[in-house]
């Protein structure tokens, strides 16, 4: 399995708007399923997260930025395939001379 770091930069927050409470980062694996929320993430740090041992085939992430309000800006979208892992080797490989 493999890790997937996911990373945004926020937008800047003008006078007309308020301001950012956190974003939401929701994850799924298949488009005609529904987004689930992984996390959120505040304003100030590292704007990314790690998800671990992610299983082979493709990701989707979505972040979604919140005000204080609670209004949720216009969600962003993207897509990772993970790798599957080759096949594993034979055991008990021998050669007789006959």
């Amino acid at each position: 399995m493999s890790n997937v770091r996911v990373t945004w930069v926020l937008p800047v927050v003008t006078p007309r708007q308020k301001p950012i409470l956190h974003t939401e980062i929701a994850v799924r694996v298949d488009p005609s399923l529904p987004w689930t929320v992984q996390d959120t993430v505040v304003p100030g740090g590292a704007q990314e997260l790690l998800f671990v041992d992610v299983p082979p085939g493709d990701q989707f992430y979505r972040a979604t930025v919140i005000d204080t309000d609670l209004v949720r800006g216009a969600p962003v979208e993207t897509t990772v395939a993970v790798p599957f892992d080759p096949p594993g080797t034979v055991t008990e490989l021998t050669a007789t001379v006959e």
